[in-house]
């Protein structure tokens, strides 16, 4: 967790990882040209990266070699530029049949369905029973089309009498459509079905770039994996007639956990039955068909992308209700767990989904996954202004979210593309030029942000369970789960307007992960995971697991206050059990919805109120705590939260034009630290910090508050004598030297034979090639060579002919000349890439020992590059030593080697060791622009000889101790200084253990500590005032 102070300096420029990464809609034939010139107008905007996502119109064959060689021109031109590359694993979506791959020859691996004919009576008699039937009823219509009444089973259609009619259901494939490219999608409850998946797509990525994983390529998205759809019948997807997921396995572990055989009761799931509401075996069949999934699709590929250094990402389908869930995936929360960064999407400028953030942020919280991702913008259309960017970015942001992936970037949008559910966020929009204004604002909120510990006291069980009981046909036009849907969000809502912010639970992560515990003042504390609450709310609910009620039964016992808002459930696992429950319902608070508000008040954190002390119902806000800080990021949603918008879904709510309502001499109230009573307010669009006057008054911090309709505010509290650095903009940074990728360890060989030895030191591999070919150890204690000569001792006359390897990395190729640095490159034949190189001599590279070898033009390619010097080693031979490759390039580090990158152009205030200088000796000059009134310069801190300092072209005095304050003379003007890099990290030592007390030959060749120690250098911190 980074400090303030740090956070700070990072506001000027935010790294990739804070900024939104788009899926890059891949269609048409891809040039490598053209990806390459998207790929730096990406960089312009200030995004951090992009998902390389084949969409509808794609040409160039997916997964083929030509593709895999049309990703890695993404991949290179990405770490050039800093920027991350990110993979998803489908063509099109939803992930996992490869782009009908999977399926096409693997028939055993299509999804499969069970399939219900209706058969009126009157086509009985003419009716031939499907070979692959499983179950045949005979029943009565109860008063509509999804009711049935006198349900029987029967074996024969001469069973069904007059008043009846007749329901088939067969087992078989999925219908295929073109959408799947002709077949159908993966049977996702199969695990080879899944495993041959991730062998035809993370298999071939891993393979073409396992070194990137982690790195350059630090995620991959898995785009709505789904169980199916359970009861429907789809007509987008070409479906004829009602159908259910199915998998055999799903039957055996209906009968092994529940104790029925579902074929006797498939009517259940698509029919209510007269005298029978909510039957208990559709949430046999969904907790089933829920965990099947889970283990067979979400558990193996995120396995699989823990083993190989990369992290899962994406989201699942049907996020958005209680019903769609039920009807596609179970449930959202409990596949969380298998995300490395879990996510969301938000599609469309009135989509209201404050749940589906909640549930996430809660989910990832509880679970300890500070990374969330959202897919937004989509479906807004081409006019949707950079104003509702900022606007759905910042009420997911203020709800846990902090990874945008915009939808989309087209990579053309020839033909079709350009109704592919628009705006590009990429060149095509006029506005692509200013949308780095955007980036830098919500980079620098994610930097603030990220990481943070969380503080919700409150928690929401989901209900999910109980929508399983009602999950039947035509789920759409469905009033009941509609309903039950609006009273859940309705509890959501009421706390959300009033400032009470909270989680959301799940029964299984709260079985996983739950526990009752006790705070440092003796506070009865339910702990899920990570994250613990005071407080419990049930909404209404039909159903509850055993295991909940053990766990707040338990929290009641401690102290705890558990509400029930609404209907009390009355069935423990999806069966009838009221008098079970009689003693545990009795223990709860009863409370109605308007007064939920009142009974949580005692928790209250945050209130902001406007005209007559009435609290803003248009206000979001999260509070969480830092390494030394504490922040409040608040936003105004421009109407009230719990608005449902008139004939429309529960899900919808104004456009963001009509969001205007204001929020003006307001006062905000937020709870007293202990620890910090220095408020500022951080300005994310620019980085500024501005100091707040607060009033304290009966444990409430008291701060007057202002806010536009749409805008957000973040309040940030430390330590009173907390040092705000300088986050003063550099003009240009400027070397005096080259930047230096040091080889420093090198293979040998002996001719004839062609091995090589594994790795060593310079020093340490000239030690083994004299051990090996009898000459004495090169040491600190060896004869001087001028009392050899003086005397003419004999020389040992071993000599062998040696030859040294060193195979390093090159990831940007320098676009101006290179130079290979070496002491005697005389006694070597030299070649690079199997080129022999001339060995000639221009000038030297710090001491004239060190001679500098010009590189031809090329010589370097992108990639592993091998170095190959020959020589005879005798004792006439002065030893191994480290060499240097200099240029204007950058260097990142790989374990202990360097890789040379592209340069960095924007250097920063900070360690340069970090910023492509690892290995850097010189000077180094930053120039500043000083404003007309500025008085002093402090160099708070810098890591170097000396910081000497120039200002309006005169010589100021040095700074040799850091703090050190320079007055200015006045009239502003250019300030620079520069700070003097000594080649420690050039030189060594590198391998010492511990801090140095002494530095000699035995620290320079000590290898005990297996990680190359570098020191910082730069200017670390300047304040000019």
């Amino acid at each position: 967790m980074l400090s303030l102070s740090e956070k700070i300096r990072q506001s000027g420029n935010p790294a990739s990882q804070f900024r939104g990464a788009p899926f890059w809609a891949l269609t048409g034939d891809l040039q490598a040209e053209e990806l390459v010139e998207q790929i730096r107008n990406f960089k312009k905007m200030g995004l951090g990266g992009f998902f390389l996502h084949a969409r509808i119109g794609l040409e160039t064959e997916y997964l083929s070699e030509k593709w895999f060689d049309l990703i890695r021109v993404c991949v290179e031109e990405a770490r050039k530029l800093d920027m991350k590359a990110y993979l998803y694993d489908e063509d099109r979506y939803p992930s996992g049949d490869a782009g009908a791959l999977a399926v096409k020859d693997h028939p055993e691996f299509r999804s499969q369905r069970i399939f219900l004919e209706e058969i009126e009576f009157e086509n009985v008699k003419n009716y031939s029973i499907p070979e692959n039937t499983v179950s045949i009823f005979a029943a009565k219509h109860a008063g509509s089309d999804k009711k049935i009444k006198d349900l029987r089973r029967i074996q024969q259609t001469s069973e069904v009498n007059e008043e009846e009619f007749m329901l088939v259901f067969t087992k078989g494939e999925a219908q295929h459509n073109s959408w799947y490219n002709g077949y159908c999608y993966l049977d996702t409850l199969n695990k080879d079905a899944v495993k041959y998946f991730i062998e035809l797509t993370h298999e071939q990525y891993y393979k073409h770039f396992k070194d990137d994983f982690g790195t350059v390529i630090p995620a991959i998205f898995c785009d709505e994996p789904r169980y199916g759809f359970v009861s429907t019948m789809l007509p987008w997807e070409d479906e004829t007639v009602y159908s259910t997921p199915w998998n055999d396995q799903l039957r055996e572990n209906i009968r092994n956990n529940h104790g029925i055989d579902i074929f006797e009761y498939l009517p259940a799931l698509f029919f209510d039955i007269e005298n029978n509401l909510y039957p208990s075996e559709r949430y046999c069949y969904i907790a089933e068909l829920t965990a099947l999934f889970l283990d067979s699709f979400m558990n193996t590929v995120y396995q699989w992308c823990e083993e190989h250094n990369i992290m899962l990402t994406g989201h699942m389908i049907g996020e958005d209700t209680l019903a769609t869930q039920s009807w596609s995936c179970g449930s959202c929360m409990r596949a969380y767990k298998y995300f490395g960064m879990p996510g969301m999407d938000q599609l469309g400028e009135m989509t209201r989904g404050y749940q589906v953030a909640k549930q996430l942020s809660s989910a990832a919280r509880q679970l300890g996954k500070p990374l969330r991702l959202t897919e937004t913008y989509g479906c807004t259309g081409w006019d949707f202004p950079l104003a509702g960017h900022k606007a759905l970015g910042d009420w997911q942001v203020v709800s846990g979210i902090n990874f945008r992936c915009q939808h989309l970037a087209h990579y053309t949008i020839r033909g079709e593309a350009k109704r592919d559910y628009p705006a590009s966020i990429s060149y095509q929009s006029p506005w692509n030029s200013e949308y780095s204004h955007i980036e830098n604002y919500f980079s620098r909120l994610n930097l603030m942000l990220t990481g943070n510990e969380e503080k919700r006291d409150i928690l929401l069980f989901s209900p999910i369970e109980s929508a399983w009981l009602q999950i039947k046909k035509d789920l759409w036009c469905d009033k009941d789960i509609a309903g039950f849907d609006r009273e859940f969000i309705a509890v959501q809502n009421e706390l959300l307007k009033n400032q009470l912010d909270f989680d959301f639970a799940d029964e299984v992560l709260a079985l996983e992960l739950g526990n009752v515990i006790q705070s440092g003042d003796g506070t009865p504390l339910l702990q899920i995971g990570k994250a613990a609450y005071k407080m419990v709310i049930l909404p209404s609910m039909i159903t509850i697991r055993q295991t909940t009620v053990d766990l707040l039964e338990k929290f009641i016992t401690a102290g705890g206050k558990v509400f029930a808002c609404g209907s009390l459930p009355c069935r423990i696992n999806g069966k009838e059990s009221a008098e079970k429950l009689n003693c545990f319902t009795a223990k709860l608070n009863k409370i109605p919805l308007k007064k939920l508000s009142d009974a949580a008040e005692y928790l209250r954190r945050v209130e902001v109120t406007g005209k007559e002390n009435k609290r803003s119902d248009s206000i979001l806000y999260m509070e969480s705590a830092g390494k030394d800080c504490e922040y409040l990021f608040l936003v105004n949603t421009g109407y009230p939260l719990d608005t449902v918008i008139e004939n429309s879904s529960v899900l919808r709510c104004p456009a963001v034009a009509e969001r205007t309502l204001a929020v003006n001499n307001a006062t905000l109230y937020w709870n007293v630290s202990e620890k910090y009573d220095r408020y500022m307010e951080f300005i994310p669009e620019s980085g500024a910090l501005l100091p707040l006057e607060v009033k304290f008054i009966g444990g409430k911090a008291v701060i007057p508050v202002s806010m536009d309709a749409l805008a957000s505010k973040m309040i940030i509290r430390t330590e009173r004598n907390w040092q705000e650095p300088s986050v003063t903009e550099l003009l240009k940074v400027k070397m005096d030297s080259p930047n230096v990728l040091l080889l420093d360890s090198f293979e040998a060989s002996f001719p004839p034979a062609k091995e090589f030895t594994e790795p060593l030191l310079a020093t340490a591999l000239d030690d083994e090639i004299r051990k090996k070919i009898g000459l004495p150890r090169r040491n600190f204690m060896m004869i001087q060579p001028w009392f050899r000569k003086k005397f003419q001792l004999a020389e040992k006359r071993a000599s062998a002919p040696v030859e040294l390897r060193k195979i390093f990395r090159i990831d940007a190729l320098p676009a101006v000349d290179v130079f290979l640095a070496l002491e005697e490159p005389e006694l070597y034949e030299i070649s690079i890439n199997g080129k022999v190189i001339d060995n000639s001599t221009e000038g030297f590279f710090i001491d004239k020992a060190i001679c500098k070898i010009k590189l031809p033009a090329n010589v370097l390619h992108p990639g592993e590059n091998t170095l190959l010097c020959r020589c005879v080693y005798s004792e006439k031979h002065p030893g191994l030593e480290a060499m240097y490759i200099l240029g204007d390039f950058g260097v990142k580090l790989d374990g202990n080697d360097g890789v040379i990158t592209a340069k960095n152009e924007k250097l920063s205030i900070g360690d340069i060791s970090g910023q492509g200088y690892p290995f850097y000796s010189g000077n180094i000059t930053y120039s500043f622009q000083v404003p007309p009134l500025a008085k002093e310069v402090e160099i708070t801190s810098f890591k170097g000889a000396v910081a000497s300092v120039r200002y309006q072209n005169m010589v100021l005095p040095p700074v040799i101790n850091a703090p050190g304050k320079i007055p200015l003379p006045p009239g502003g003007g250019n300030l620079e200084i520069t700070i003097c890099i000594s080649p420690r990290n050039l030189f060594g030592p590198f391998y010492w253990p511990g801090k140095l007390s002494s530095c000699g030959p035995d620290q320079f060749t000590c290898t005990k500590n297996p990680v190359r120690q570098l020191t910082e250098a730069g200017l670390t911190d300047i304040s000019i005032n």
